[in-house]
């Protein structure tokens, strides 16, 4: 146990002695002020009143009581109206160190999982707009609370969802088919002019219409309307549109079965 630990139980213990209910808890904080001590506790003045004494009377009969050796303490004293002040010896909390480098690669594990099912369920990235490294943080976010639990015996399903449905991504994809279409119709327009420039009107009047009927049609952005740019598109894109959307804010951890 830790040196906080070890004072927090030592706390509850006295309490009780003292005659405080079996629920009662010990809130250690840190002082805001280091020379008041490494731990500091107001559970005299919350006895204050179940006790009916002083807070400061109760301070000094729970320090009494306290066994805090094993935990460290070097100093305990009471201030203002009854808050008790703990002081750690330096090499509290270096000794556990010890049992941390002694446990290696297994530091930290545990079976609290006990083999559940759990899935975590990362947030896609919006393929509508500019990417960016922020957009990276939740599924690092994602992949680590994955490895977490599985760290704590947990057996984890990693599920992640593309944002692929949806008129956002309608519209995203006619977009995207409109643009193809301009930079098609630009190297066409690029290669009739080369190719009329290359012929002779009088000697090949036919293709040299034809030819430059096309290249009239397509400077002035004849072709499919938007009404049919859009039907297109949508037939393209029936079996993604057939997905349920997902609009993901977080990551979302969820006990039991993964989808199939």
């Amino acid at each position: 146990m830790k040196p906080d630990d070890l004072i927090r139980a030592a706390l509850v213990d006295a309490a009780r002695e003292l005659g405080a209910p079996d629920t009662i808890t010990a809130v250690l904080e840190r002082p805001r002020d280091p020379a008041n001590g490494d731990w500091s506790t107001n559970l005299a003045m919350m006895l204050a009143k179940p006790l009916a004494e002083k807070p400061r009377v109760i301070a000094a009969r729970l320090v009494d009581r306290l066994d805090l050796g094993a935990a460290g303490v070097s100093k305990v004293d009471i201030a203002g109206p009854g808050f008790i002040n703990f002081y750690l010896a330096a090499g509290a909390n270096a000794s556990g160190l010890a049992s941390i480098v002694a446990q290696g690669e297994g530091y930290g594990r545990n079976e609290s999982g006990a083999g559940q099912r759990v899935v975590v369920e990362f947030v896609s990235a919006n393929p509508t707009g500019p990417l960016h490294v922020g957009h990276g943080r939740q599924a690092v976010l994602g992949d680590a609370i994955s490895a977490l639990l599985e760290w704590t015996g947990w057996k984890v399903s990693r599920e992640y969802y593309y944002n692929d449905a949806g008129v956002q991504i309608q519209n995203l994809a006619a977009s995207v088919v409109v643009r193809l279409r301009e930079l098609a119709a630009m190297r066409r327009i690029s290669e009739l002019k080369s190719r009329l420039q290359r012929m002779n009107p009088v000697t090949q009047t036919t293709e040299y219409n034809r030819l430059f009927g096309e290249l009239v049609a397509l400077e002035q952005h004849s072709g499919p309307s938007q009404r049919e740019e859009q039907e297109e598109c949508s037939a393209r894109l029936s079996l993604i549109a057939a997905r349920p959307a997902r609009r993901e804010t977080g990551v979302v951890v969820i006990r039991g079965e993964p989808e199939r």
